[in-house]
């Protein structure tokens, strides 16, 4: 026992240093962390984007003050029918037409995408759409919306429950859209999608704060801002409060680069969801309104102006009464859905679909194109 404790005597000295040692240290790294400049953020993030401030302080100096759009919204211009249930759209001028999405088809070899190319007598002529082995590759479902912006083509999924295909972003460069070589049709190269926990993970995160956790989602508005930079999302389903929610992304740079969503607004659009969207400006956006889960219910096209101070004043119905129950005089138009908005510089290019599934042996029944003139008084 004796021999134990003296042993414990001498070595006291030593384990104090080593403590005062260690103690040292850690103070020291303390110190230089503190004194040290914050690191980079990694090469993939980017900053959260938002939607410029309403109001004058948006910009510096007043904004001008814009001229109403008017349309003859009661006679729009009947096109032929597109894809049997399109489901979103956007104007890619350089190749002088409309990339359009279908929610219901997902064989080969559209998947689900189409081109319809404007003719000099005004109509659309459909083009097909192939996919380089990339794109191929990819899985998805329920595509609801496509946008562009200057460098980017974006598809967006509904992200609905009952399946991870359709939980899906996807992303392309907009370069990447081509003429194919055999003639009349385009290919799209470079496509890529986001897993499905990766998207839906991002998306209920930015919803949160409004809605609570796991609401149901069902996605069906996409648009690019130039004066946010970003793409912006509608939202059908859920909403906040009876309001529909508008969103902000920045797609991943690469597959496995940084998602950036979160939550930019609310609208007053009469208890109903985001059904499409256009930028007919930098400042203004048509929505279409629609039920926001799977009730039947009355679709209308509202004007939002985004710099408008006064939210009273900032959104704006646009459709007559009755529209679009009496689309062309056509008695089954009543059936008729806004599924996609695309605004080409003159006039705003309306999808429609029945929202009746065809059924074995029996037709579908018809879907509508058409085109609203629109022009500012």
């Amino acid at each position: 026992m004796p021999r134990r404790r003296s042993l414990l005597v001498r070595l006291a000295p030593l384990l104090l240093v080593a403590a005062l040692a260690l103690l040292a240290g850690r103070l020291l790294k303390r110190h230089l962390r503190a004194a040290a400049p914050p690191p980079p953020p990694p090469p993939e993030a980017e900053a959260a984007v938002d939607l410029p401030p309403r109001g004058p302080a948006a910009t510096p100096g007043a904004h001008p003050i814009l001229p109403p759009f008017r349309g003859d919204l009661d006679h729009p211009l009947l096109l032929d029918p597109g894809p049997a249930e399109p489901s979103g759209v956007v104007y890619l001028p350089e190749h002088e037409g409309f990339l359009v999405v279908d929610d219901e088809s997902t064989l080969e070899p559209q998947r689900g995408i189409f081109f319809l190319a404007t003719t000099p007598d005004g109509g659309l002529s459909p083009i097909p759409v192939r996919l380089d082995d990339l794109g191929a590759r990819q899985t998805w479902d329920d595509l609801e919306a496509v946008a562009a912006s200057p460098e980017t083509l974006l598809f967006l999924a509904s992200h609905a429950y009952d399946s991870s295909w359709r939980q899906r972003i996807c992303w392309a460069p907009r370069a990447g859209l081509s003429r194919a070589k055999e003639g009349e049709a385009l290919l799209l190269e470079g496509l890529q999608c986001t897993s499905e926990r990766r998207s839906r993970e991002a998306l209920l995160e930015a919803l949160e704060p409004a809605v609570g956790e796991e609401p149901e989602l069902d996605l069906e508005g996409l648009t690019f801002s130039e004066a946010a930079g970003a793409f912006l999302v509608g939202v059908r389903h859920p909403l906040a409060k009876e309001r529909a929610l508008l969103l902000t992304l920045q797609p991943p740079r690469g597959r496995s680069g940084h998602l950036q969503i979160q939550l930019a607004r609310t609208l007053d659009l009469k208890q109903r969801g985001i059904r499409g969207m256009s930028f007919l400006d930098r400042r203004r956006l048509v929505l279409a309104a629609g039920p926001a889960g799977d009730n039947p219910g009355r679709f209308d096209l509202y004007l939002h102006d985004l710099a408008e101070a006064d939210e009273a004043k900032a959104t704006t119905l646009l459709t007559p009464a009755g529209f679009p129950l009496h689309l062309g005089g056509d008695p089954t138009a009543r059936k008729l859905r806004i599924e996609g908005l695309a605004f080409d510089g003159e006039a705003l290019l309306v999808l429609c679909d029945s929202g009746d599934w065809p059924e074995e042996g029996v037709s579908a029944a018809p879907t509508y194109t058409f085109r609203l003139p629109l022009q500012a008084d």
